[in-house]
C-alpha cells in the first residue's frame, strides 16, 4: 500500500476496542533503566532501550563506551568470548555502548560499527581514554554482530549526554503530534517487543511505505506474541479537546472480529494502567485496504501528560499483519 503524505499524525499505539475480554489485559510497558528517551537531540535513546527492543532510524542514541569486539579468527558473533571490555583493542572498527561506564555484562552492551570521522574520533585502539566516556550518536537501529540491537551508519555525534542541537519543527496551530514514519523513522515511537520466542527477532518496526507495522509470522511460522509499538509522552497540559486519527490495515486475520481481538488501541498517563479506547472504524483484517481510523475523541485526557499505545497480539493459529500509518493528534486551547 501506498502510503498517503502525512496529516497531522500523532503518536499513538497499542489499539483497538473495549469488547476485548479480560484475558488480553496488559500490563505497563515496563522502563528500561535510565528512563525513556524519545530519540531527539535533547533527548536521546539511552543505549538499554536498544537492548530492551527499541528500535528506529536516524536517532540520537547515549550511551558509555565499554569496550570493543574482537573479530579475531573470524568470529562476528557477538557474545561472552568476543565482548572485551578494556582499551587494549586491536582494530578501530567498533565498539561497544552500555547505559553504565563500569558495564561487563556483554547483554546490557550494544555493538557499534564505526565509519568516517566516527571512527577516528571513537575507536578504543587509537583512542583509548575513551574507555569510560558517554557520548551521543545520531544513527540507524541495524542488526550488528548477530545483534538486532546495533547501531550503524553514523550521521553524527557529540560527546556527553545531548547531541548536536537541531532546529525545531515549526508545529501547526492546533497540531499536538504527527506521525508519518517517513525514511522509515519511528518518529518517537518505542517498540517493547518482549521476550520473543526463538526463531523471530521482531514484531513491530517502522517501514516508509507502510508506517508502523505489526506482524508475529516470520519464514512460514507463526509465532505467539504480545508487543507494543508506544509513543513519545504528549503533553495536553493547555488543551480542552484532543482528536486522534489514523489509517490503518489489516490482513491474514481470517476476519475483521478476529482482528479486534489480537488489536489494541489504548491510552495511559506515566506510570499509570492502559486504558482500551474504542477506535470508530476497523478495517477488514483479510486485505491491505487502509481505513481511517475515524475520529478518536480523547478529550478525557485535556490537561494531563499522556502516552498512547499499539498493542499487537498473535498465536500459532491467529497471526496476521498490522499496518498503522499517519498518526495525527489535534487540539483546541
Amino acid at each position: 500500500m501506498k502510503k498517503i503524505a502525512s496529516y497531522l499524525t500523532l503518536f499513538l499505539m497499542a489499539v483497538l476496542f473495549a469488547s476485548c475480554s479480560d484475558d488480553f489485559a496488559q500490563p505497563p510497558i515496563s522502563l528500561p533503566e535510565g528512563g525513556l528517551g524519545t530519540g531527539t537531540w535533547n533527548d536521546p535513546y539511552r543505549t538499554s532501550q536498544l537492548t530492551n527492543g527499541g528500535r528506529g532510524n536516524n536517532i540520537w542514541i547515549t550511551g558509555y563506551i565499554v569496550g570493543w569486539i574482537n573479530t579475531a579468527g573470524d568470529n562476528f558473533k557477538m557474545d561472552e568470548n568476543t565482548c572485551t571490555f578494556n582499551a587494549n583493542a586491536t582494530l578501530s572498527s567498533n565498539i561497544l555502548m552500555a547505559v553504565n561506564p563500569d558495564e561487563t555484562n556483554w547483554e546490557n552492551c550494544v555493538p557499534v560499527a564505526l565509519s568516517g570521522d566516527a571512527r577516528d574520533a571513537l575507536n578504543l585502539q587509537n583512542n583509548p581514554d575513551n574507555l569510560g566516556k558517554q557520548v551521543t550518536i545520531k544513527a540507524n537501529n541495524e542488526r550488528y554482530f548477530a545483534n538486532n540491537g546495533g547501531i550503524k551508519n553514523i550521521t553524527a555525534f557529540k560527546w556527553g549526554d545531548t547531541g548536536i542541537e537541531e532546529e525545531e519543527p515549526v508545529t501547526p496551530e492546533g497540531e499536538i503530534f504527527n506521525a508519518t514514519f517517513d525514511g522509515g523513522n519511528t518518529d518517537g515511537f518505542t517498540f517493547i517487543h518482549g521476550t520473543l520466542p526463538e526463531g523471530l527477532s521482531f514484531v513491530w518496526k517502522a517501514d516508509n511505505r507502510y508506517g508502523l507495522v505489526a506482524t508475529g509470522y516470520y519464514n512460514s511460522t507463526r509465532y505467539e506474541t504480545n508487543a507494543w509499538a508506544a509513543s513519545p509522552l504528549l503533553d495536553l497540559t493547555d488543551y480542552k479537546s484532543i482528536t486522534l486519527n489514523f489509517r490503518w490495515a489489516g490482513n491474514y486475520f481470517g476476519s475483521q472480529d478476529a482482528m479486534l481481538s489480537t488489536v489494541d488501541f489504548a491510552v495511559r498517563e506515566p506510570g499509570g494502567e492502559w486504558t482500551i479506547i474504542a477506535v470508530p472504524n476497523a478495517p477488514s483484517g483479510t486485505d491491505f485496504t487502509y481505513v481511517d481510523s475515524g475520529n478518536v475523541d480523547l478529550s478525557a485526557f485535556a490537561g494531563k501528560k499522556i502516552q498512547l499505545g499499539f498493542n499487537y497480539r498473535s498465536t500459532p493459529s491467529l497471526c496476521g499483519t498490522l499496518e498503522i500509518d499517519n498518526i495525527s493528534v489535534t487540539g483546541e486551547k
